[in-house]
């Protein structure tokens, strides 16, 4: 058992601390510097833990929370079809456990159109998380599988236009009545890229603070990373 894997025992990983933060105030922050203040966050067995950080130290946050209770037995296709019919805007989508830097998030709100965070070529792909295929300035699918020259890394941290998103969600609402709770989101993204969506790459270098963190691996290289970038006075 790693020693991220026993923190998540009886902590969720938006509370796992990195450099003496949770991962979910690092992301609230960013949200917030950017005038985003309605967010909704899917918990599942640790909801109240989640509610209550939220609620005491992000007042100003407009927060709703949608329970999942097949947590358990649900990939996070099942979390997002969730939040079906509570969306009514353009929407960032990211997952519980991503950091970032902010000026990312700045360069998807400044630009129109859908977005994922993309790592450039010189960034080799992961052993783990997921990749995306990317061809002329277009990513064509996203997951798990895929290795190539035309592969990335990439970074689940999406901007989507509302009616673009509620595509995806129809599709997602398609998987979930035949049962096929246990794939990835990212699985019906797929089938809507080719001709229906049009997602692009922001690309993120070797340096950037941009990742998943999974292992106690993870953490540390996070926290290496916070620290080079306020040395560096990032």
């Amino acid at each position: 058992m790693g020693f991220l894997d026993f923190w998540t025992i009886n902590l969720p990983k938006a509370l796992v601390k990195v450099a003496g933060r949770p991962i979910i105030a690092y992301q609230l922050d960013a949200l917030l510097s950017q005038g985003l203040t309605d967010i909704i966050i899917v918990v599942g067995p640790f909801r109240t833990k989640i509610k209550r950080y939220v609620r005491s130290r992000y007042p100003d946050v407009n927060a709703i929370f949608i329970e999942n209770p097949l947590y358990y037995s649900t990939n996070y296709i099942y979390s997002l079809w969730l939040t079906k019919g509570v969306v009514d805007d353009d929407v960032i989508l990211l997952h519980g456990d991503v950091l970032f830097e902010p000026r990312l998030l700045r360069r998807m709100l400044t630009r129109e159109g859908n977005f994922v965070l993309v790592g450039r070529k010189n960034i080799r792909e992961p052993t783990k998380d997921f990749r995306a295929v990317v061809l002329k300035g277009r990513v064509l699918r996203i997951g798990i599988g895929y290795s190539g020259p035309l592969v990335r890394p990439c970074i689940p941290l999406y901007k989507f236009r509302r009616k673009d998103f509620n595509l995806w969600l129809e599709k997602i609402e398609e998987h979930v009545t035949r049962g096929e709770v246990g794939i990835y989101a990212e699985e019906a993204l797929n089938e809507l890229l080719e001709d229906l969506i049009y997602l692009r790459p922001i690309y993120f270098g070797g340096k950037s603070l941009c990742m998943e963190v999974d292992t106690l691996e993870d953490l540390k290289r996070a926290e290496e990373l916070l620290k080079s970038r306020k040395s560096n006075n990032v």
